[in-house]
């Protein structure tokens, strides 16, 4: 008798079906696997690996542009910072009067600041409210710079070497730009007054 004939007729029938697929196998002498589909739990297993490959792959480039956005703001305020500085700076030391006085405007005529006549007029003068404005009081219409706003403070400085009588001669001036509540750019210059 046989030998693969000789067991009973499950064992029968399980040889025979893997003498037909060893016939369907492209390559003989390698046994091929049944051919069955993807089971549920295999792909939810590739969709999971699927995703941590994609996100992976694109975390780099959504981090970039954001990085890229941030820059991008962070210039304006810097540009805008220097433009208020350079507007502050172009005032004189002293008054139309020949006198320094205490920071913030000298009179109620000086109630904007295209009539600040000297650098301690700008002490207090901010935008938050407002918004910012150019040097004429024309609101800016920057998309990139919504929401931003500076504000200016004026200070009086001695050094320790200075003659005690000479308590005016040096002008601390301080630009702050904001984005909102979060402080962006502080700029500070030095100015001495002109002999």
């Amino acid at each position: 008798m046989d030998v693969k004939f000789s067991t009973t007729f499950t064992t029968r029938r399980c040889v025979v079906r893997l003498r037909r697929s060893a016939a369907v196998c492209a390559r003989p002498g390698i046994a091929c696997m049944r051919r069955r589909g993807l089971t549920l739990v295999e792909s939810l297993m590739a969709a999971v690996v699927l995703s941590i490959v994609a996100t992976s792959a694109l975390l780099p480039f959504t981090a970039g542009a954001s990085h890229a956005l941030a820059a991008i703001r962070l210039q304006k305020a810097t540009a805008y910072g220097q433009a208020m500085m350079e507007e502050v700076l172009a005032r004189p030391f002293y008054g139309p009067d020949g006198t320094t006085n205490p920071p913030g405007p000298d009179t109620a005529f000086e109630d904007r600041r295209q009539r600040y006549d000297d650098l301690d007029d700008f002490s207090g003068f901010t935008e938050q409210i407002t918004g910012m404005r150019d040097y004429i009081n024309q609101p800016i219409t920057d998309p990139d710079a919504a929401g931003l706003w500076r504000d200016v403070t004026i200070t009086y400085v001695s050094f320790p070497d200075q003659q005690a009588a000479d308590t005016n001669s040096y002008i601390l001036v301080r630009v702050r730009v904001w984005d909102g509540n979060a402080l962006m750019v502080t700029l500070h210059r030095l100015v001495a007054r002109e002999y």
